[in-house]
């Protein structure tokens, strides 16, 4: 009885570390970092993201450009970017080292 108990708290322990890592991932990913509006044009929404830059207009949709350079983002940005890089790969590394145990 207590071993099948352990054997679900293992499954659900290594279930919630995919789900963290997943949605670390789509964090990365999305263009919602800094919010780059101003009080004079309020028809336009500048978002910054780690990859890109997304402008949301009201009369044509939303449209993102990539970043030009790494050396040109902000420095807040660029440690943010390289933070979330490592703390991806630790997490996959350590999700793959910790399945076979």
């Amino acid at each position: 009885m207590v071993g099948s108990w352990q054997a679900k708290a293992q499954a659900a322990g290594m279930l919630l570390a995919l789900l963290g890592w997943v949605s670390s991932c789509v964090t990365t990913f999305v263009p919602l970092w800094k919010n780059l509006n101003l009080e004079l044009n309020e028809l336009e929404v500048w978002t910054m993201g780690l990859w890109q830059v997304c402008i949301a207009r009201e009369e044509w949709g939303v449209e993102c450009q990539a970043h030009g350079s790494f050396l040109a983002l902000p420095p807040e940005l660029r440690v943010s970017r390289l933070l979330m890089c490592l703390s991806n790969g630790l997490g996959l590394l350590g999700g793959l080292l910790a399945a076979p145990g």
